[in-house]
């Protein structure tokens, strides 16, 4: 998480890197087309994020790597931030993750 923008910088700890955790590839298992628009994906997204919002790990955000603009697209659509130099690298902070998955956020 060396990477944001410079105002989210200013609100992180000073140390050298931020502790993330990597999602996998929810893209791969969306490639048939016959499903595209039926909310699979967005299902399948929710129920990562409210696994990793759940669990007792000590992160400050959760990352994404879309396999293209399309796939970017899709994660900004909820309400990942892409980081500053690698605009398909996203991320969404816990805080955020804990506000979708308790109703206090607006979901997807």
């Amino acid at each position: 998480m060396n990477d944001v923008a410079p105002e989210l910088a200013k609100k992180l700890p000073r140390h050298p890197s931020v502790p993330v955790v990597l999602m996998g590839w929810i893209g791969w298992m969306g490639r048939d087309l016959a499903f595209r628009g039926a909310g699979i994906g967005s299902m399948l997204l929710y129920d990562a994020i409210s696994r990793e919002a759940e669990a007792s790990v000590g992160v400050y955000a959760i990352c994404a790597d879309a396999i293209d603009e399309d796939a970017a697209a899709f994660y900004r659509d909820h309400q990942f931030q892409p980081l500053v130099s690698r605009p398909q690298s996203l991320f969404l902070p816990m805080k955020t993750a804990m506000a979708l998955v308790s109703g206090n956020a607006e979901a997807f």
